[in-house]
C-alpha cells in the first residue's frame, strides 16, 4: 500500500481504478453467456443483464483488491508492531499526568513487570525521589511547547539496581497525549563516572592531600609547586611558596639542606615554621625522581602536632591506668598468651593469692590454675581472638586452698603487644549453692520419675483391665446371641404351628416374645460394636468431601426412599480412623432422614468452618426437632426419645457418634426445637497429629 497521498491524488487513483475495473468486468462478461428470461424487450433484458453482470463482476474485482489491500495493511501494521516491541528503546505514550497510555516490550522491560500490569501506572512512580522534580518538568514543557524536549531522570524497576535513562517527548497530534522515547544511559553514565573519578583521584592525590606535597628541585631546592593544604598549612600564598627554597620553611635551616643533598627519605620528627613565625613539629618522607631532564624531589609533610599531644594523652591514660589496676579491690592480672606468663598483678591479686605482686610476676597462669597446660592455652587462645571473655576456672591460693572463681578476660594493648587483662571474682560460695539447688533438683527428678513409672505401671494395669472388659464383653455378647435366636427360632415355629389356635391374646404373645428377642440380639451386637469401636482402626489424613461421597452413595436408596434433598458444602481435611468417620457421617444423616416430618421432604445441610484450632461441623435438618430435656440422654446408650412403634431402632447410633468425636480429641451436642428442625454440631482438631 502507499501511503502520505493527498486527498485528490487518492481521488484521483480512485477513478482510474473504476475505470479499470471497468473495463476488466466487460473482458470477463464477454467470456460468459446469459440465458435469464425477461418480461422486457429482448435488448432491453440483455442490457440490463450486461449492466447487472458488468456491475457484480466489478464489486469481486473491488472486493478482491480490497482483501489485498486488508493483507498488505495488516502486514504493514504488523511491522510496526515488531519494529514497535522489539526496538531497543522504550516507546511510552502518557497522558497529562504522567498515566501510562500505551508501552512497547522494551519499555516494559526497563520498568521491570508486563505491559498489562504497566497500563494506568504512573510513570513517576518508577522515577527517583531525586529526579521526580526534573521529570514533572519535562513533561510539562513537553505539553505547553508542543516541541521536543528531553531530559536525563534516575529511574528504579523491582529487583534491580537504580539506571539512568534519557528521555525525549512530543505532544501528540491531538496534544492529548505526550510520545516519549526512554534510553538507557547508564553505560555512558557510568563511563563518564569512571573518567571523571580517575581526573578526581589523581587531582586530589596532589592537591586534596592531607600532607603538604612540596616539589623541589634537588639540586638548587627551589620549591617548584605544591598543593593547597600547603598553602593553608604555612600561611602562604601559592605565588609566595613558589618564590621559596625548602630551607625557608625550616625551623632547622641546615639539617633540612643536609637532608637534601643526601636524600634522607624519612625523617620523623623535625620542626618547621609558617610565615607567621610559628613552630611546629612535622614528619617527612620524601621521593626523588627525574622531571623534564632534572632530579626532582617530592616531600610529603605531616604536622604531628596532634599525634604529639595524643601520645602524651596516651602516656598520662596508661598512667591513670596503672593508678586504677593497682588499687582495684578486684583482683587483676596481666597475662601474656602466648607463654602465660604473668606479666603484671594488682595488690589485690597479691592478697586474695597470698603471694608477693614480685612472686606472681614471676610465675605462669598453670602455676595457679588447675586446668591442665594445654586446656589453659586453647582458653587464652579463645580471649584472644574475643570468641570468649567469660570463664569459671579453679585457681590454687599459696595456702593450698581451691578457690572457684569467676574470670573475665579480654584482649588489650600493651606496650606494642597484645596481653590479656582478667579480671577475678571468688565465686566459691555461690558454686555451693548453685551445687545444692542441682542436687535437689536431681531429688526432685528422681520423685518425678519414680511417680511416672508408677502411673506407667497403673496405666498398663487399666489397659490389662480394659482388655479383659472387652474380651468379657465379646463373650457375652456372643454366648447371649445364641440363646436369643433360639428363642426367636422356636417362637417362630409356634407361631406357624399354633396360628389362630391360641386365641388373639396368645398370638400376640407370642409376637411380644418374638420382638422381644429380636430386640435384644440387635442391643447385644449394638453393645458389641460400641465397645469395638476404634480397636483395629489407623488414623490418616481424611478428606471429609469424599468420605461423604461414599456415605450418600451407600445411603442410595434410603434417601431415594425418602425423596431427601442433602446439600454439602466444602468440608475440610482432617486427621483421624476413616472407618469410625463414615460410621459417623453415616448414623447422623440416618438420623436426619428418621426423624423427618410426615409429609415434608426432608432437607439437610452438611457444613464445616474452621475456629481457631478446630472445626466445627454441622448437619442440620428440617425434621421433628427435639425437645429441650432430651439433647444430653440423647448419646446415652440405648435412649430412645421417640415411642418405638413410631420410629425404628434401639438407640444406639448417637451413642456411638459421641464416642467416635470424643475419640478424635472433640465433642458433639445436638440444638433446636421441637417441631423446627435439629442440628448436629461436632468438633474435631485441625490437623492434630
Amino acid at each position: 500500500m502507499n501511503f502520505g497521498k493527498t486527498k485528490k491524488e487518492m481521488e484521483k487513483d480512485n477513478k482510474s481504478g473504476s475505470a479499470l475495473l471497468r473495463q476488466k468486468a466487460e473482458e470477463l462478461l464477454k467470456k460468459k453467456s446469459s440465458k435469464t428470461a425477461s418480461p422486457f424487450s429482448e435488448v432491453e433484458s440483455l442490457r440490463l443483464i450486461h449492466e447487472l453482470e458488468v456491475h457484480q463482476i466489478e464489486l469481486e474485482l473491488q472486493n478482491e483488491e480490497l482483501r489485498r489491500a486488508w493483507a498488505e495493511a495488516e502486514a504493514a501494521n504488523d511491522k510496526y508492531i515488531r519494529l514497535y516491541d522489539f526496538a531497543p528503546s522504550g516507546y511510552f505514550t502518557l497522558s497529562g499526568k504522567g498515566e501510562i497510555i500505551e508501552l512497547n516490550l522494551s519499555g516494559a522491560r526497563m520498568l521491570g513487570n508486563d505491559r498489562q500490569h504497566l497500563k494506568s501506572s504512573l510513570f513517576g512512580f518508577f522515577v527517583s525521589e531525586e529526579t521526580k522534580p526534573i521529570f514533572s518538568l519535562f513533561l510539562e514543557k513537553a505539553f505547553k511547547s508542543k516541541a521536543k524536549e528531553s531530559c536525563e531522570v534516575t529511574m528504579d524497576s523491582a529487583g534491580n539496581l537504580p539506571f539512568h535513562v534519557l528521555l525525549t517527548g512530543v505532544v501528540s497530534d491531538d496534544e492529548k497525549h505526550c510520545l516519549v522515547t526512554a534510553m538507557d544511559i547508564t553505560e555512558r553514565k557510568q563511563a563518564e563516572k569512571t573518567i571523571n573519578e580517575s581526573e578526581e583521584k589523581f587531582r586530589k592525590v596532589f592537591s586534596c592531600s592531607r600532607d603538604a606535597l612540596i616539589l623541589i628541585d634537588k639540586e638548587t631546592g627551589n620549591i617548584l609547586d605544591a598543593n593547597d593544604y600547603t598553602f593553608r598549612l604555612y600561611g602562604y600564598s601559592r605565588d609566595e611558596i613558589l618564590n621559596l627554597k625548602n630551607t625557608d620553611l625550616s625551623f632547622e635551616p641546615e639539617m633540612t639542606a643536609l637532608a637534601l643533598k643526601e636524600f634522607i627519605e624519612r625523617i620523623e620528627v623535625r620542626y618547621h615554621k609558617k610565615k607567621d613565625g610559628t613552630v611546629f613539629p612535622v614528619d617527612i618522607s620524601a621521593s626523588r625522581f627525574m622531571m623534564n631532564g632534572r632530579e626532582v624531589v617530592l616531600a610529603s609533610i605531616r604536622d604531628i602536632t596532634d599525634r604529639l599531644k595524643t601520645e602524651e594523652l596516651l602516656n598520662l591514660a596508661n598512667k591513670r591506668f596503672k593508678t586504677l589496676f593497682d588499687k582495684n579491690t578486684a583482683a587483676m592480672l596481666l597475662i601474656d598468651p602466648e607463654t602465660g606468663d604473668i606479666i603484671d598483678a594488682n595488690t589485690a591479686a597479691s592478697a586474695f593469692y597470698g603471694y608477693s605482686i614480685p612472686a606472681l610476676c614471676t610465675m605462669n597462669i598453670d602455676r595457679i590454675n588447675t586446668m591442665p597446660a594445654d586446656r589453659i592455652k586453647m582458653e587464652m587462645e579463645k580471649a584472644l581472638n574475643e570468641n570468649r571473655n567469660f570463664f569459671i576456672f579453679r585457681h590454687m591460693l599459696a595456702s593450698g586452698e581451691v578457690r572457684t572463681l569467676e574470670v573475665h578476660s579480654s584482649p588489650i594493648d600493651f606496650q606494642g603487644r597484645r596481653i590479656l587483662f582478667s579480671i577475678m571474682f571468688d565465686v566459691t560460695k555461690r558454686v555451693q549453692a548453685e551445687d545444692k539447688v542441682r542436687k535437689l533438683n536431681k531429688y526432685l527428678e528422681d520423685q518425678v520419675n519414680e511417680r511416672t513409672q508408677t502411673l506407667m505401671k497403673t496405666n498398663k494395669e487399666l489397659l490389662f483391665h480394659l482388655n479383659e472388659i472387652e474380651q468379657f464383653t465379646f463373650l457375652v455378647s456372643h454366648d447371649l446371641q445364641e440363646p436369643l435366636l433360639t428363642m426367636n427360632n422356636f417362637t417362630q415355629l409356634f407361631q406357624e404351628e399354633f396360628a389362630g389356635k391360641l386365641g388373639n391374646d396368645g398370638d400376640q404373645y407370642l409376637r411380644f416374645i418374638s420382638g422381644s428377642a429380636s430386640r435384644m440380639s440387635a442391643m447385644i451386637k449394638g453393645l458389641l460394636d460400641y465397645s469395638l469401636l476404634g480397636n483395629t482402626s489407623t488414623t490418616a489424613s481424611i478428606d471429609c468431601d469424599k468420605i461423604i461421597v461414599k456415605v450418600l452413595a451407600d445411603m442410595g436408596a434410603l434417601i431415594e426412599t425418602a425423596n431427601a434433598s442433602i446439600v454439602v458444602q466444602n468440608l475440610p481435611v482432617v486427621f483421624g480412623m476413616e472407618a469410625e468417620m463414615k460410621l459417623l457421617f453415616h448414623n447422623l444423616v440416618s438420623n436426619a432422614i428418621k426423624f423427618k416430618k410426615p409429609d415434608v421432604r426432608p432437607i439437610i445441610r452438611i457444613s464445616a468452618e474452621q475456629k481457631e484450632s478446630e472445626f466445627i461441623f454441622a448437619i442440620e435438618d428440617n425434621g421433628v426437632g427435639i425437645d429441650e430435656r432430651a439433647k444430653v440422654k440423647i448419646f446415652m446408650l440405648f435412649r430412645q426419645m421417640r415411642k418405638r412403634d413410631e420410629y425404628e431402632g434401639i438407640g444406639i447410633g448417637l451413642a456411638h457418634c459421641k464416642k467416635i468425636v470424643e475419640m478424635h480429641g472433640g465433642k458433639i451436642w445436638v440444638e433446636g426445637e421441637v417441631g423446627r428442625g435439629s442440628t448436629f454440631r461436632f468438633t474435631l482438631p485441625v490437623q492434630n497429629q
